[in-house]
């Protein structure tokens, strides 16, 4: 656990404070798609970092639980949630996608955006359950 909390204590710092925060850090790169693209990919990769981190610091928190009680219950249903939780944040973000379509490049702004704001969402949902 004391070894999570400097990375914990890193990520909190470095990541953004909210999703408009990532997006309005990007809009600097706006003159470009590409670079723009590239700055939304790049954010995107932090927020999936953030997402997998809290998502362990949970698992762990579950873990040490399912020790002392003798159930898994709630390890088990928390590891399926994050699992479909990915599946979602695809699927959801997907068929925005899709609908502006053949706009390549507003097409993966819309998909890269939604991603993003649900990363974001799920990260303050896994502060807000482990109390942080």
């Amino acid at each position: 656990m004391m070894k999570l909390l400097p990375t914990l204590l890193f990520v909190a710092l470095a990541a953004p404070a909210s999703a408009s925060q990532v997006l309005t850090r990007c809009e600097s790169e706006r003159d470009t798609a590409v670079a723009y693209l590239r700055c939304l990919d790049k954010q995107i990769q932090i927020l999936n970092r953030e997402v997998d981190l809290w998502g362990n610091n949970m698992i762990f928190a579950l873990e040490e639980r399912s020790k002392q009680s003798g159930r898994s219950d709630a390890l088990r249903l928390f590891k399926k949630s994050q699992r479909t939780f990915t599946q979602y944040v695809e699927h959801n973000c997907r068929w925005q996608f899709l609908v502006l379509l053949p706009d390549t490049t507003s097409s993966a702004i819309k998909y890269k955006t939604c991603t993003i704001e649900m990363s974001e969402a799920r990260v303050v949902e896994l502060k807000r359950v482990s109390g942080k």
